[in-house]
């Protein structure tokens, strides 16, 4: 959610502006059309291989919100990679100014 928050179209930023709710802040369940939100976690999650035992990697695209609260820090490196088989720990790496920052993941 929070990239469709901070890249989504000027309908999106217009019903964020309906909300109150500002483009650069994760989302959480204080979000005032969450209902909405969650349909859309839910789709995107039926979507995406990310049992841990079928799929071993996904390459690139958007980097998941991590507790550790550091999405915003990440956003403009590219994700190269995010682990998956066998769960944790979730293995991320980022390419960060022509190197690479890689990060261990455990709920």
């Amino acid at each position: 959610m929070e990239a469709v928050f901070k890249y989504g179209s000027p309908a999106v930023a217009e019903w964020l502006a309906s909300t109150g709710w500002h483009a650069n802040t994760i989302w959480d369940r204080r979000f005032p059309d969450r209902a909405l939100v969650e349909a859309y976690a839910d789709a995107l999650r039926a979507n995406m291989p990310s049992d841990g035992q079928s799929v071993f990697a996904v390459l690139g695209g958007w980097h998941l919100s991590w507790p550790e609260g550091d999405w915003q820090d990440l956003v403009d490196y590219p994700l190269i990679v995010l682990t998956l088989a066998e769960s944790e720990p979730w293995v991320e790496a980022f390419g960060v100014n022509g190197g690479f920052r890689v990060i261990q993941r455990i709920s």
